[in-house]
């Protein structure tokens, strides 16, 4: 039984903490079952498992606020399910509904609601859903039995101020046709290498250039690249080896809602030194400003944080209940 610890929710940072308990389905002759509650976070796991020798796993990340009358509100469960099935068909993994995703999400939040951090603490409840092969496998080809957990973390702030990044020369974080699109486990290992490389250099992110030609802006280590342009444009980067975030997608439908022309396109990298603001965005980092982008021993100075700064308050509101949800990207938990 996990020992519920007194938790300072004003300053939980971004890191892990056991909460009481989580979900897990099994897919089996071509099914799934209907969950269990379990509160061991050890599971057992087959030696000859898919997701041990062929990476056959994907997860999705996205958040729960409460908000000041105390509802649950969950911000993009339904896009967040509907990039995971994107995902399973490129990795023939079975599908899952929105239903079920959604089912999955709701008891493990109201089997761990202590841990949810109040409205005033500026915290939030990070989701992790994520699906790996668990059956036997010896030659490549997909799995016979699935597995898919929900678990929950209570999380602060990723990163608490300006951050400064390097553009990574000599690694690709993803193949051009590769698997870059979808939310798979192995994107994030490329990237490791590289970015605990810079951070030991003062870094605190890598930003990735296309894979085929090392021309164009793709993305940040974890995150996609919003920048607003001299004419106060919201510019983020248009290829099919990225990650198409949804916390972009929602700030992006912000920035229209303020009048803010939106350009999906390629950015070659020549265009930093004329951005006025930078940003690194995801459902962790929210949008977090950059202080400055290295390239090889050039420093490009991002000068302002204000246009981005103001659609991150928007995105706040939004998620916390402060404004309305006129975008039917938020749900409500039933207590």
């Amino acid at each position: 039984m996990t020992t519920i610890l007194p938790i300072d929710f004003k300053n939980l940072g971004f890191n892990y903490l056991q909460t009481k308990c989580f979900i897990i389905y099994k897919w089996k002759k071509g099914i799934w079952d209907s969950g269990t509650i379990q509160i061991n976070p050890i599971i057992p796991i087959h030696i000859m498992s898919g997701i041990l020798h062929y990476g056959q796993s994907l997860f999705e990340g996205l958040k729960a606020f409460k908000s000041q009358n105390r509802n649950i509100r969950i911000c993009n469960s339904n896009a967040c399910a509907a990039r995971m099935r994107s995902g399973c068909r490129r990795l023939l993994m079975p599908e899952i509904s929105n239903k079920m995703f959604n089912d999955a999400i709701d008891k493990v939040i109201l089997n761990n609601l202590e841990y949810i951090p109040p409205y005033q603490s500026g915290g939030s409840i990070y989701i992790r859903p994520f699906i790996f092969a668990s059956g036997t496998k010896l030659g490549l080809g997909p799995s016979t039995e699935f597995t898919f957990i929900v678990t929950i973390n209570p999380v602060g702030t990723y990163y608490s101020k300006k951050i400064k990044c390097k553009v990574v020369e000599n690694y690709d974080r993803a193949a051009t046709l590769g698997v870059g699109n979808i939310k798979m486990g192995g994107n994030y290992a490329a990237d490791m290498l590289p970015n605990i490389t810079l951070k030991k250099k003062g870094y605190e992110i890598a930003l990735y250039l296309d894979p085929k030609e090392h021309k164009y802006i793709e993305e940040f280590s974890t995150a996609n690249f919003i920048a607003i342009d001299k004419d106060g444009n919201y510019i983020t980067p248009e290829s099919s080896s990225i990650l198409k975030s949804n916390t972009n997608r929602l700030l992006r439908i912000l920035a229209q809602e303020r009048g803010i022309n939106v350009q999906i396109r390629r950015i070659p990298f020549d265009e930093i030194k004329t951005f006025r603001e930078i940003c690194a965005c995801g459902t962790a980092v929210v949008l977090t400003p950059i202080e400055s982008i290295t390239r090889n021993n050039t420093v490009y100075k991002v000068p302002e944080y204000n246009i981005l700064k103001k659609l991150k308050e928007d995105l706040l509101k939004l998620q916390k209940g402060d404004i309305e949800d006129k975008y039917n990207v938020i749900r409500i938990i039933k207590q």
